[in-house]
């Protein structure tokens, strides 16, 4: 035995070899955010990447125009066609969550100059990415462009660097199922870190979320503000292919317990330097009888059931099940100093079937504080 596992379970090491450098981080990550180059509310701001987008709401990375080195990120919500009556309610919503502080970023990041605004029927919100009493010091970088930016892993993001961020991504994501925003397509494209690790302020959620449901006070009181919500700004469902997405969201299922599955592929990516393995390659690789077991006994809905349903039977990837599958590795097995308790907390967040993920991110939260 060594670390734990049986030398037939660390030969198992070599048969991934070859693939490990698909595994890497810079080719998990969904490709260069879209570089662009025009200006916003009345020329104020120049937009240099289209960082995020979905139906409705776009997320651009730019600077002041008046100093190039404030950097800003812009959320856009896109209000045309929508009647009078629900743009009265989104203008009251957005208004709420911008003076509740929880909302949004982080409480280290300045507000003095954060604004919100209206241009051409699309609703602004535009947050300043600097810290407190330090704001030209350290300037704000994706997660993804970090880790692409050098081949080897940066020598000061070291595993307990790694498990302070990923724990603290946990917290902000609790605190916004708190408010009844499910994001459902987490993943390093939307994570603000700086350069070199120091900032006091990361890492930071960018807000890829219209204003929570919790801020959307409507006159129909049978209507949940939930399903107005989702309705309004639907969760983006051609983006699935990368390794932070669960699973059920796949088939158009998605709740607090896919933000999960997406924290615990993040916690995987920084604690190992690798991705895990893709969602649809792990249903691949899991056996029939497995998977029908899990469907039978999952907590996880009618609809959830029958889109795994759909996919054992109506698309016939039963058939297929293990010969383009892959399962998940380790994480020790790719970071043997990773404790057995760290290790169980990450396995248990990916696990395929939601009903056996923790069942909130406070609950994640707490077992990594734990270990």
């Amino acid at each position: 035995m060594k670390n734990g596992y049986s030398q037939e379970r660390l030969r198992s090491v070599d048969a991934v070899k070859n693939m490990r450098d698909a595994l890497r981080a810079k080719d998990v990550i969904n490709g260069q955010p879209e570089r662009i180059e025009h200006t916003l509310l009345g020329g104020n701001y120049r937009v240099t990447r289209l960082l995020y987008e979905r139906p409705r709401l776009k997320l651009y990375l730019g600077n002041s125009v008046a100093d190039e080195e404030e950097h800003v990120v812009m959320r856009e919500l896109d209000g045309s066609g929508l009647t009078p009556r629900v743009r009265a309610q989104l203008e009251a919503a957005i208004h709420e969550e911008f003076i509740t502080p929880i909302a949004l970023g982080s409480p280290h990041l300045t507000e003095r100059k954060n604004r919100i605004a209206v241009e051409d029927g699309r609703y602004y919100l535009v947050l300043y990415l600097h810290a407190h009493g330090d704001e030209s010091a350290q300037r704000g970088d994706l997660l993804e462009n970090v880790l692409l930016r050098q081949r080897a892993w940066p020598d000061w993001l070291d595993d307990e660097v790694a498990l302070r961020w990923g724990t603290q991504l946990c917290r902000i994501v609790a605190r916004l199922h708190r408010l009844g925003v499910v994001l459902g397509d987490l993943g390093p494209a939307t994570v603000l870190v700086d350069q070199s690790g120091q900032a006091p302020w990361l890492p930071v959620l960018l807000p890829t979320w219209p204003p929570a449901p919790h801020f959307w006070h409507l006159a129909d009181t049978m209507v949940a503000p939930q399903y107005f919500y989702q309705k309004t700004f639907p969760i983006d469902r051609k983006n699935t292919a990368t390794p932070f997405v669960a699973p059920e969201v796949l088939h158009g299922v998605c709740d607090w317990r896919s933000d999960i599955y997406a924290l615990g592929a993040l916690l995987y990516l920084l604690l190992t330097h690798y991705a895990p393995v893709t969602a649809k390659r792990r249903l691949q690789a899991a056996s029939y009888q497995e998977l029908e077991r899990d469907v039978r006994q999952s907590k996880m809905g009618i609809r959830a059931t029958q889109a795994m349903q759909s996919v054992l039977y109506q698309r016939g990837e039963a058939a297929t099940v293990g010969r383009d599958g892959l399962e998940l590795i380790a994480p020790r097995l790719l970071n043997p100093s990773l404790s057995l308790a760290l290790e169980q907390v990450i396995v248990r967040a990916l696990a395929l079937n939601p009903a056996r993920r923790y069942p909130s991110a406070f609950a994640l939260v707490e077992a990594l504080e734990s270990v």
